[in-house]
C-alpha cells in the first residue's frame, strides 16, 4: 500500500524502478492472499478428511458446519423483547418454570427413602470410596474435552491439565469426604445456561424451539465423571438403545431402523412404527422414583444420598 500511493503522488508513472517496485509488491500482495486462502482450505479439507477416518462424526460435522452452514440470524423478538437482557430474563423465566416442581407428597417421598437408604447401608456400599484414587482422577482429567468457555467458577478443564499434581491429591479427599459425609457445596449447583436452537427450519423466536445448555462448574462436571466411571457396570444399558454411549449415534441406529424394516419387507410384511416424543422428559422426572431405580440398579446407597 505504501509503494501504491508513492506510485500515485509521482503521477502513475508506466515505466521506471518505481513502477516496477509497485508491480512487485503487488504481485507479492496476491501471492500472500492466494496462499493464505489455499492454506485455509487445505486445512479444513486435512480435518474434514481426518475426523471422517477417525469415525469422529461430532467433529467432522462441526467443521462441515464451519464453513457450509449459514449463520443463523441472531435479530430475535422473543415475547416482543428484543433487548439482549429483556431475551435473557424471559428465557431464565422459561428454563425454571419447565422443571418439575416437588409436591409436599413428593418431599415426603423424598425424606423417607433417604432415611432408608442411610439406615439400610451397609459396610460394603463405603467400598465406593476406595474407587476414587489419584489413578482415576487423573484418567477422567485427561478423558475431558479441552478447549471449552470457563465455566461459572472461571475455570477450564486446562486449569486442572496443567496444575500441579497436588490438585489431584486434594480432589480425591474432596470428593471421598462429600460421598462419606453426604454434602455436597452449593457451588455445584451453579451453572450458566445457554439457549441453543433446535430446529434451525423452525420459528427462531419460539422459545419452545430452543433448548437449554448449562455449563457447570469444572469441579463438578470432574466428579460427575469420577461418579460415572464408579457406578458404569450398574448404569449398562440394553445394546438396542443408542443415546448417551460412546461411540455410537442417530446413525447406528438409523441403520438398525433401515435393516429392520428391509427385513420384514423382503418378508412380504408390513411394518408399523410408533414414536413417542419426549422431548420435556428430563425436566418433568420425578426424582425419588428415579433414586428407587439407581437403588435397583445397583449403585451405593451413599452416592443416592
Amino acid at each position: 500500500m505504501f509503494w501504491h500511493d508513492m506510485w500515485i503522488s509521482a503521477g502513475r508513472p508506466n515505466t521506471g524502478t518505481l513502477h516496477h517496485i509497485r508491480l512487485l509488491c503487488k504481485a507479492k500482495y496476491k501471492l500472500g492472499i492466494r496462499n493464505a486462502y489455499i492454506g485455509f482450505e487445505d486445512k479444513l479439507s486435512n480435518d474434514l478428511c481426518y475426523h471422517f477416518s477417525n469415525k469422529n462424526l461430532p467433529e467432522f460435522w462441526k467443521t462441515w458446519n464451519s464453513k457450509f452452514r449459514k449463520n443463523i440470524n441472531k435479530n430475535v423478538n422473543i415475547n416482543g423483547y428484543t433487548d439482549d437482557v429483556d431475551i435473557a430474563n424471559e428465557f431464565a423465566e422459561h428454563f425454571k418454570n419447565v422443571h418439575y416442581c416437588y409436591d409436599c407428597d413428593a418431599v415426603n417421598d423424598l425424606m423417607h427413602y433417604r432415611k432408608e437408604c442411610i439406615v439400610g447401608s451397609d459396610v460394603s456400599n463405603y467400598n465406593c470410596l476406595k474407587g476414587i484414587n489419584v489413578e482415576l482422577i487423573d484418567r477422567c482429567i485427561r478423558n475431558m474435552r479441552k478447549g471449552k468457555a470457563c465455566r461459572p467458577d472461571n475455570l477450564c478443564m486446562e486449569h486442572l491439565t496443567y496444575a500441579h499434581p497436588s490438585v489431584v491429591m486434594h480432589l480425591k479427599l474432596l470428593f471421598q469426604l462429600i460421598l462419606k459425609h453426604g454434602f455436597v457445596p452449593s457451588s455445584f449447583g451453579c451453572g450458566v445456561s445457554i439457549p441453543l436452537i433446535k430446529d434451525k427450519t423452525d420459528n427462531f423466536n419460539d422459545m419452545d424451539n430452543y433448548r437449554a445448555k448449562t455449563l457447570s462448574p469444572v469441579i463438578s462436571k470432574l466428579f460427575e465423571m469420577v461418579l460415572l466411571e464408579i457406578c458404569s457396570d450398574a448404569l449398562s444399558t440394553d445394546p438396542l438403545h443408542f443415546g448417551f454411549k460412546k461411540n455410537i449415534g442417530c446413525v447406528d441406529a438409523i441403520f438398525s431402523l433401515k435393516s429392520t424394516i428391509k427385513y420384514f419387507n423382503n418378508k412380504g410384511s408390513s411394518v408399523y412404527i410408533a414414536s413417542l416424543d419426549i422431548r420435556k422428559a428430563f425436566d418433568r422426572v420425578k426424582h425419588f422414583r428415579l433414586y428407587k431405580s439407581l437403588l435397583t440398579a445397583g449403585i451405593p446407597a451413599i452416592i443416592i444420598c
